[in-house]
C-alpha cells in the first residue's frame, strides 16, 4: 500500500496550523491514490499532539529528544531521512514554510 508521509511542524511544544493544513491535503490526495497517511514529528514535548489523530493520520511518529527543542536544518533532516527510509515513502508532503522550503 502506498504511504503518504507528513512533516509535522512545531514551534515551542506546539504543532502549527500550516501542519495540519498539509495533512488535509495528503488525506485530500490519498482518497485519489488509495494511499495512507502518516505524520512525522520532531520534538520533545508536545501539548497538541493528540490533535494529529483528529485530524485523520492512521499514525503519527514522534522523533521524542530535547535535541530537537531548537530547530536545526541538519539534525532534523537526519532523523527524518531515518524513517523515510526505513518506511520506504513514496511521496512526502511538507507545508509551505520556511522549514518546508529548506
Amino acid at each position: 500500500m502506498k504511504q503518504i508521509f507528513v512533516i509535522l511542524e512545531q514551534r515551542n511544544g506546539t504543532i502549527k496550523k500550516s501542519s495540519f493544513e498539509a495533512v488535509t491535503k495528503s488525506l485530500e490526495l490519498a482518497a485519489y491514490t488509495g494511499a495512507v497517511v502518516k505524520g512525522i514529528v520532531c520534538g520533545d514535548a508536545i501539548a497538541n499532539l493528540h490533535q494529529a489523530g483528529i485530524f485523520g493520520l492512521s499514525q503519527l511518529i514522534h522523533l521524542k529528544s530535547q535535541a530537537f527543542a531548537m530547530y536545526t536544518a541538519s539534525g532534523y533532516r537526519a532523523a527524518i531521512l531515518s524513517v523515510l527510509q526505513k518506511e520506504n515513502a513514496e511521496i512526502i508532503i511538507f507545508a509551505n514554510t520556511a522549514m518546508g522550503k529548506g
